[in-house]
């Protein structure tokens, strides 16, 4: 951020440019050397750097257009916000009046990375917004709880899904409240539900579709991770699926969204990693 920030949090913006090129060059010299001595227990490589201008209102031309550069020398990941509220999006016409929309701000400097681009909450897009995010294959971070916590609206979810835009689920950490990815299955459930009651063309989505963006959806970004089809990470929970607790019999896809719905994180009995067991 070197703009419209708190002076504790405002960089300057050529500091800024030295500093990202300067992690950007850490990280790959470290995942260099990881690639060479590479233990089982070593999971060095999973950290990769992921350019991050704010968002535009906190972002100067001259640093976005510099990140952009980066982005593309170093074929860099680049993640930010987009369209989070109605004052946001009014604010960022008022800092671009030149330029027809929020996502066209990003895409004008470079920073919609094809393929390569996060961009969470989506809210406001407009229909030519959501074609563009679509055209470079942005992902969405669809973030239901810090959409709640911040009054910030409802995303129309069941829209994006029609354009097959690729979308996972986040928690927006700060704006969130929980980082149990079950409680954001159950949160983006419940938001398009409630999109639903007054956009009817929108049905809400299911239980499987809110586990695939929890898990495939968004593991995707990332290469073959989010499923058990084969060629893909191993990457799993063990769940301790005791029937004494239910009442009657229930397929798998009733016991999972069991789990979702009224588990807990005891009920989790073994992780792994790239088929390496971690400890809790």
């Amino acid at each position: 951020m070197d703009r419209n920030a708190i002076p504790e949090l405002m960089e300057n913006t050529n500091d800024s440019i030295r500093e990202t090129k300067e992690l950007v060059q850490y990280v790959i010299d470290l995942n260099n050397k990881k690639q060479i001595k590479k233990t089982h227990s070593d999971f060095t490589p999973l950290v990769q750097y992921i350019l991050t201008p704010r968002f535009v209102p906190s972002t100067t031309k001259e640093l976005m257009i510099a990140l952009g550069e980066i982005a593309k020398t170093n074929e860099l990941p680049v993640q930010s916000h987009l369209n989070e509220n109605r004052k946001e999006v009014a604010w960022v016409k008022q800092l671009h009046p030149e330029i027809e929309s929020f996502t066209k701000v990003y895409d004008s400097f470079d920073l919609l990375q094809y393929g390569k681009t996060i961009m969470a909450h989506c809210i406001y897009c407009t229909e030519e917004e959501i074609k563009l995010l679509q055209e470079k294959q942005v992902y969405v971070a669809h973030c239901p709880h810090s959409n709640f916590n911040l009054a910030s609206g409802i995303m129309p979810l069941r829209s994006y899904l029609n354009y097959n835009i690729p979308i996972g689920l986040g928690s927006d950490v700060g704006g969130g409240h929980v980082l149990d990815m079950r409680q954001h299955m159950i949160g983006a459930i419940h938001a398009s539900k409630m999109y639903y009651v007054d956009h009817p063309e929108y049905p809400p989505i299911s239980i499987s579709e809110a586990f695939y963006l929890a898990t495939k959806g968004g593991g995707s970004f990332f290469g073959n991770v989010g499923s058990f089809e084969e060629g893909y990470e191993f990457d799993a929970l063990v769940i301790n699926d005791d029937p004494s607790h239910s009442l009657g019999q229930f397929n798998l896809a009733e016991r999972l969204e069991k789990f979702i719905y009224t588990g807990s994180l005891q009920d989790i009995t073994k992780r792994y990693i790239r088929g390496i067991e971690i400890e809790r």
